[in-house]
């Protein structure tokens, strides 16, 4: 059985690196840039360098330059984001129009109604362009801010220093954010790591502290899961600054490459803030992994991993990170999301009195990517008659 698991394993996961050439050979962004948009006082444009465009005014006997548009490129939580940005005489932003982004539509509409792209008009080409200096961030959509914002400065910088040959200030370094998020993550993962190594008399009080703070700070006050559209992200090659996104890459390295140095996953077994609201209403219901027997339950196992899988190979093989996401973590804690992500949110939660973590265990595409990967590159263990039946990936943390 295992050694079947572990064929599945690795051909799922040769095939998303033949997704990933597919992918690569057949992508080929078509820019329908929205010039007249993005500089309204033009009605003639004319490439005047590489993505950098002049803007007539025809409707005048000389025809003079009102001013330019470039196309900028961020990085944004899904990927890069493309923004035509129209630049004045002076190297100020009078217009701007996003022509290609992969963000989760839910958080890109949330960065919207908040009127951020308003606020990046009249911003001028030398500005820091910083969420949370001289641009307003958004709470749970950072990323976006953070692209869009990058987007338009790049576009900004680049008519300014190849049209009009304005002295360009060096570019902004984003900070390195490191404060409540970054330490009590990397907390709880310390306090989670050392009572799994050591015997403690009230290791499963240690558990559920760790829970519930992951519950409170990491769901409620931080709300920054890490989701499939990441992996997505990370696999097709979009990186976004370490510096800004510190919190992000500690999650990666926490839940997909912890688990292969020390053969446990700590943060779906005790630190999950969904996890955690699944296990108290466990709690509250008398919920039992037993419930089901032990063959459908390592039948229902594989609905994660193939959900996971098939996700990544469309995502591979579109360039699109978000094209498909159907989870659920950003719906409750957040509040955002489709009709489908609540409804299947209210099932889960119901089904969360009765089935231990039906959630974690059957549909987090997450836990069928620690899977695949732990069962591809892990060896195989020999089971002979004197060692223990070999368990699940996960199991012994979420049951």
């Amino acid at each position: 059985m295992r050694n079947r698991e572990r064929a599945l394993a690795l051909i799922a996961l040769a095939s998303v690196i033949v997704a990933w050439f597919i992918g690569w050979q057949r992508y080929d962004t078509e820019l329908a840039p929205l010039l007249q948009q993005s500089l309204p006082g033009a009605d003639r444009f004319e490439e005047c360098g590489p993505g950098i465009f002049a803007g007539r005014k025809t409707t005048e006997a000389e025809q003079p330059i009102v001013g330019y548009v470039a196309i900028g490129q961020g990085t944004g939580y899904g990927g890069p984001m493309k923004v035509v940005v129209g630049i004045n005489l002076e190297g100020n932003v009078v217009g701007l129009t996003v022509v290609e982004h992969q963000e989760t539509a839910a958080y890109f509409q949330r960065a919207g109604q908040t009127g951020l792209p308003e606020n990046l008009i009249g911003k001028k080409y030398s500005d820091p362009f910083i969420p949370g200096q001289d641009i307003d961030a958004v709470t749970g959509a950072t990323m976006t801010v953070t692209a869009m914002a990058d987007s338009v400065s790049a576009g900004a910088r680049s008519v300014a220093g190849n049209a009009l040959n304005l002295p360009l200030p060096p570019k902004a370094v984003a900070p390195i954010k490191f404060g409540l998020p970054e330490i009590t993550l990397l907390s709880l993962f310390g306090v989670a790591l050392f009572s799994q190594t050591r015997r403690l008399r009230r290791n499963k009080l240690v558990r559920w502290i760790c829970l519930l703070t992951g519950l409170v700070v990491l769901g409620f006050m931080v709300n920054g899961p890490l989701t499939l559209t990441n992996v997505s992200s990370l696999l097709i090659g979009y990186w976004p600054a370490w510096q800004s996104h510190l919190y992000w890459y500690l999650l990666i390295v926490g839940v997909l490459v912890l688990p292969l140095v020390i053969g446990r996953n700590l943060y779906c077994g005790s630190i999950c803030p969904f996890g955690a609201t699944q296990q108290c209403l466990g709690a509250i219901g008398g919920a039992k992994s037993r419930r089901l027997s032990a063959r459908w339950r390592a039948r229902l196992r594989w609905i994660p991993r193939i959900l996971a899988w098939a996700a990544i190979l469309i995502a591979l093989t579109y360039r699109n990170p978000a094209l498909v996401s159907y989870e659920v973590y950003g719906t409750l804690f957040g509040l955002v999301g489709s009709h489908f992500q609540f409804g299947l949110l209210a099932a889960v939660l119901v089904a969360s009195l009765f089935i231990k973590r039906p959630w974690c265990n059957y549909l987090c595409p997450i836990r069928g990517v620690t899977d695949l990967v732990k069962l591809g590159f892990r060896r195989p263990v020999k089971r002979t008659q004197a060692s223990p039946a070999v368990m699940h990936v996960g199991e012994s943390e979420l049951s």
